[in-house]
């Protein structure tokens, strides 16, 4: 079963194409993860989603219902945090949540105060007291703005950027929320972050964007053994390797790491070959070797 089914959606602003024939598939246990670059699209693909704002043209299904079809229970089974979450600012986070609560439909005053409490002590907030939300660091406004998101006991989350504001502590601490969401309530997940270590080690399928345009949609499971090689060549100066890769190689697809280091993503480059036109062009090769890729690595490659 699919919880979201999104074919060829657009979308302009003005005379600028956001998004271009957008295709997404997320199945029901899937923990999506949504990459590219700031302005490719993600933000607003989202809002579309949650029809907050409207798509140009295509065809959205949100839990096997096409369009605006019974668009209630899609509300209710959803949680979202969208770019950055807002508050009432001068009241606390469990008067916040107690209000989104009553707009939700959650009218049992103390179902309400239970489930205020158990949110909160899931994203690390219980010993908040009753101060105003405009006190909160940028971390504890995450926190709050994802316990809103799980209030209603959702089916489905979508989070753009969930771990903004958090520190080291608070990412392990999120991460491990959500994998328990999805693996012990079998919550699915669509989720950006440009944190990829933490996309790799949540996502069971990926999907990437650039420009407006889903250009990857591929389980993680394939990206792991697509990208377990790169080669990490060592120079005395990566600006030159750089332009005799691109120039005298036609290699596009590497990343300058330092000064002298580059890595490059296609393991079937003739190393011996990439070695004499260095050295030929006063270009020092220290080391090469094949060494593990990454999710960073197989981004970069794509984009």
């Amino acid at each position: 079963m699919y919880i979201l089914r999104v074919q060829n959606v657009k979308k302009n602003y003005r005379s600028t194409e956001v998004l271009s024939n957008i295709n997404m598939n997320i199945k029901k246990g899937d923990i999506y993860g949504f990459l590219g670059e700031n302005g490719a699209g993600k933000s607003t693909l989202f809002k579309i989603l949650l029809d907050l704002i409207p798509e140009d043209s295509g065809v959205l299904e949100r839990f096997g219902n096409e369009d605006k079809k019974n668009m209630d229970y899609f509300f209710k089974q959803t949680g979202s945090i969208i770019e950055h979450p807002y508050f009432y600012d001068t009241l606390s986070g469990r008067h916040n949540l107690n209000i989104h609560a009553k707009y939700m439909g959650f009218y049992s005053k103390n179902e309400n105060t239970s489930r205020i409490e158990e949110v909160l002590a899931q994203v690390g907030l219980e010993y908040i007291d009753e101060r105003a939300v405009k006190t909160y660091s940028l971390g504890m406004k995450q926190r709050l703005a994802l316990a809103r998101a799980l209030l209603t006991k959702p089916q489905f989350l979508i989070l753009d950027e969930p771990f903004n504001g958090l520190d080291p502590k608070g990412v392990v601490e999120i991460r491990n929320l959500l994998l328990n969401l999805n693996k012990v309530h079998g919550t699915t997940i669509l989720i950006s972050s440009h944190i990829l270590s933490e996309i790799a080690i949540l996502a069971t399928t990926i999907g990437v964007i650039k420009n407006g345009i889903i250009i990857k949609e591929v389980p993680m499971d394939v990206v792991r053994n697509e990208e377990q090689q790169k080669i990490e060549l060592e120079i005395d100066d990566s600006s030159k390797a750089a332009y005799l890769l691109e120039e005298e190689l036609g290699i596009h697809g590497f990343k300058i790491v330092s000064d002298y280091t580059i890595e490059i993503y296609d393991i079937t480059v003739d190393r011996g070959r990439l070695t004499k036109t260095m050295v030929l062009n006063g270009v020092n090769v220290n080391n090469i070797a094949i060494q593990s890729g990454t999710l960073e690595d197989y981004f970069l490659n794509l984009t």
